[in-house]
């Protein structure tokens, strides 16, 4: 290998390890991203829930047979 061969591959692997730094840089961005709307969809799932709960049938009845029940 001459010395211009060697400089050559000598910069194309410098460049390909700053482009693992770039992508590594990137995916832990995106992770982030991706557990903020993990985190917001359970909010939102969790908020759903209590929401579809206050039309359950038992809060239906009238307050007089809830406070015979309860």
């Amino acid at each position: 290998v001459t010395e211009e061969e060697k400089a050559c591959i000598d910069q194309t692997v410098r460049d390909a390890e700053s482009d693992f730094a770039d992508y590594d840089a990137e995916i832990a961005r995106l992770e982030k991203a991706l557990s903020t709307l993990k985190h917001k969809r359970k909010c939102l799932q969790d908020h759903v829930a209590k929401q579809r709960s206050l039309l359950a049938p038992v809060r239906r009845l009238p307050p007089e047979v809830l406070n015979l029940i309860f």
